[in-house]
Parts: C-alpha cells; structure tokens; sequence
C-alpha cells in the first residue's frame, strides 16, 4: 500500500508493467551498440511486424494497440539477435494480482520453450523470481528449481535473540541459553518472529519458573495476529477492516488517503466549498494522508500492513 502512486495497466505491480519493462531493457541493449545499425534496424522489425498483426485484432475487440510483441516472441528474437545469454530477475512477485501472476507466469513459459530450439545463436533465458510461499506464482512454479531463503535464516536469527537477550539485565547464562532455544524453535525461518512476538514476550513481566513462561510463547505468527487484533481498541479494529478491504479487493495499489476517507465517510455526505475547491485545484495538501492519518493508520495496521511513504511514481 503508498502513500500515492498508480494503478491499473500503469501500476509497477502490472503484468503489461513488467512485461513492458522487460523487453524495453533489452530493447536498450541493442540501441547502445552504434556500432551495429543493421541489429538496430533487426530489432526495430521485431516491434514493427506485431504492430502490423494487431491491427484488425484491436479493430474487433475494440482493445488499445500497445503496439508491443508477446513477450516470449520478444525475449527469444532480441536474445537472439544480441547473442547474448538473457537472466531475467524478478522479485516481489507476490504483490502483482493473482491474475497477473498467472498471466507472468505462462508468458515466461513461453519464453523459455521458445528458446529451447534448435538454433546456433540462440543462447539460453534464465529466471529468478522471488516470491512468497503463498502466492499464485510459486504454486505454479512449485516444479521448477526453487529456494526457501527461509531456510537459511536460522544463524541470523540466533545472531539477532542472543543480542536481545544479551541487553536484559538480571539474566545469568543459562536462561539465555534456554530462552534462546525456545526462541530458535517457536520462530522457525520467520525472522520477523524475533521483533515482533519474543522480544516484546520476553519483555513483559511474569512469575514462576522460566521454563513455565517460554511453555507460553507464541508458535509462529499464526497467534500473534489473532492477539495483535483482539489489543487494538474497537475504533482502530474497523480502521484495520477497512484498510485490509480496500488491499485485498482493490485492483493496484491503493494511496493511504483513500482509505482514510473511504473509513470517514468522506464522500458521503455533502462536501464543502472547502473541499470542493481542494479537489478541483488538486491541492497537494489534499492529495495525501496527513501525518496524523499515517499514524493512525500505522497503528491499526500493526503486523498486516505494510506502508511506503513515497512522494512519486516508483519506476
């Protein structure tokens, strides 16, 4: 979620984004070699034939010509072209929505089979793709060659409680270690674990033998949500309802003024002159959450959120 940005086709999270990008990067490479105007001129008709194809297609289904070859088509012929071996590094793919995803994913399989093909000058496409365990993306891809950086997050996250537990005072070296392990166990690969559920656990106050209370710690993050809403006060729960809505159902990212005035009821009542005259004038003081608004917003998001304060569009 931003604090402003674009959405749709224009968002960075769009699949014609990425797509875009992609091929306008390799596009690039071929244009820095003055050099070569012959693979210039190569390149450019890789562009100008599709522009051709699309034309009746567009007039039928009355679509907008983006004037841009598939990707796999592009990808194979450019690499090709440029003799020149294509790493394609994608991260964050779980934000895109789950149709984009799909649609990323088979336009890349169709990369790939098309350089697998009998041909001298073609060199091979590799992919790296970062993604969540959950999302769309890495369901599809669960066959191909894959890893969980999850796994190697244990020495990290030792490295991280021995720091914490080494600033309490009052603690000899034998319930560090035991808090550790039990730490080390409950947190799994979830480095975030440390910060948000066993430092502040560890914190609070409590009676009775160590080993009773670390019986008590949390497993993974699972109940530390359910605890995270049951503390926030009502008015902050319905914020949270309101922010997660908006997140989950709306297409592209979503700017924290929305939300805030989707909450408030902005729009439903009849606005001011005040307003009015904001919004026409497209006042900068109008256009984003205001530190108040982030704030409260902050607090209602807790641990299922995450904001990027930006002032402008994120390429």
């Amino acid at each position: 979620m931003t604090n402003s940005g674009e959405t749709g086709d224009d968002s960075p999270q769009s699949v014609n984004r990425v797509r875009n990008t992609i091929i306008y990067q390799l596009f690039e490479l071929a244009s820095q070699d003055e050099t070569n105007p012959i693979l210039l001129d190569t390149c450019n008709k890789i562009f100008d034939n599709p522009k051709k194809n699309k034309v009746s297609k567009v007039k039928q289904n009355n679509k907008r010509d983006d004037s841009m070859p598939e990707l796999g088509e592009a990808l194979s012929r450019l690499s090709a072209e440029l003799k020149q071996e294509v790493i394609i590094v994608l991260d964050d793919i779980d934000r895109m929505s789950d149709e984009d995803q799909r649609t990323l994913f088979d336009e890349l399989q169709d990369a790939i089979k098309r350089t697998k093909v009998d041909d001298p000058k073609q060199k091979p496409l590799r992919i790296l793709a970062g993604a969540s365990v959950f999302s769309v993306y890495r369901e599809l891809a669960s066959n191909d060659l894959s890893i969980d950086v999850g796994d190697y997050n244990q020495p990290d996250i030792e490295q991280k409680i021995t720091a914490e537990l080494g600033n309490l005072s009052g603690w000899n070296e034998a319930q560090v270690s035991e808090a550790k392990d039990a730490i080390l166990r409950r947190a799994g690969p979830i480095f975030r674990y440390v910060d948000q559920v066993a430092v502040p656990f560890i914190r609070e106050p409590f009676q009775g033998p160590l080993s009773e209370r670390l019986d008590d710690l949390p497993h993974g993050m699972d109940e530390t949500y359910v605890q995270a809403v049951r503390s926030l006060p009502p008015n902050y729960q319905a914020l949270l309802r309101t922010a997660l809505s908006w997140t989950l159902f709306t297409y592209g990212p979503v700017k924290a003024l929305e939300i805030m005035e989707a909450f408030n009821g902005t729009y439903l009542g009849q606005l001011s002159e005040e307003d009015l005259s904001a919004v026409k004038e497209d006042d900068p003081k109008r256009s984003h959450a205001s530190e108040l608004q982030m704030q409260q917003l902050s607090t209602a998001g807790s641990s299922f959120l995450t904001f990027w304060n930006t002032t402008s569009t994120r390429p």
